[in-house]
């Protein structure tokens, strides 16, 4: 999949986002994506347009979506 012609929809416009990264694994041919958020409700927010989107970049890349999950940052740079 090439981001460039991707039809992943980044949430950076979305009320709450915080960021995006799309982990590539080239060889296998694995990709994992993370968004972060301000807040939980900003996160559940953008949970219905979120499944469009990753349905679209799995379709458009050949692949599937694994699973979803959820976790809380622990730890970042802006909290040391």
């Amino acid at each position: 999949m090439s981001l460039e012609s991707s039809s992943y929809r980044l949430p950076s416009a979305r009320a709450g986002s915080r960021g995006l990264y799309i982990l590539v694994d080239r060889e296998s041919g694995n990709a994992l994506s993370l968004t972060l958020w301000e807040s939980t409700d900003a996160m559940e927010a953008s949970e219905q347009q979120a499944d469009s989107s990753r349905q679209d970049a799995a379709r458009s890349s050949g692949g599937s979506v694994a699973k979803v999950e959820r976790y809380e940052v622990a730890l970042s740079p802006e909290q040391t």
